[in-house]
């Protein structure tokens, strides 16, 4: 095997082995994406839950949802606080805010921490996607010399 062949065959191999790796670094990419998106959907949630709890007083009617439906409800002094699991507590509105304003927190945290490793995740991408497109280009190219080089040697 000629000096040639053996280059062609280690990019060669080299290229397969990048793409492969640009594929699973994108799927986790959009996995990544998916995450951020839903953990900033439950902090809009827990938000929009603060500022609900804040704005009702006690004896006000409410519209409480129960699965599909709204159910109209009066607080009597404590509300249920989910602890995760299907566990909940009960507590006061005001607890309960300080309870719901920690979770968005931990949740604010873990977007930026995931959007951090995203950002990492982009600029590996980027350079696997760099590497990619030049080991494409010399291939490309020393097919082309050695297309010529064989039209030269049949004239």
């Amino acid at each position: 095997m000629s000096v040639k062949n053996e280059e062609v065959q280690q990019l060669y191999s080299e290229l397969l082995a990048l793409q492969s790796e640009y594929e699973k670094q994108s799927i986790l990419y959009e996995n990544l994406r998916s995450q951020i998106d839903a953990l900033k959907a439950l902090a809009k949630d827990y938000e929009t839950t603060i500022n609900e709890l804040e704005d009702l007083e006690e004896g006000k009617e409410a519209l409480v949802p129960m699965g599909s439906v709204l159910v109209k409800a009066n607080l009597h002094g404590s509300v249920l606080v989910p602890l995760g699991a299907n566990f909940y507590i009960t507590m006061k509105p005001s607890d309960a805010i300080e309870k719901l304003k920690e979770y968005k927190k931990k949740v604010e945290e873990d977007i930026k921490f995931l959007e951090n490793e995203l950002a990492k995740l982009s600029q590996n991408i980027a350079s696997l996607e760099t590497r990619i497109n030049e080991i494409t280009l010399k291939l490309r190219s020393m097919q082309t010399v050695s297309t010529t080089n064989k039209e030269i040697k049949k004239e």
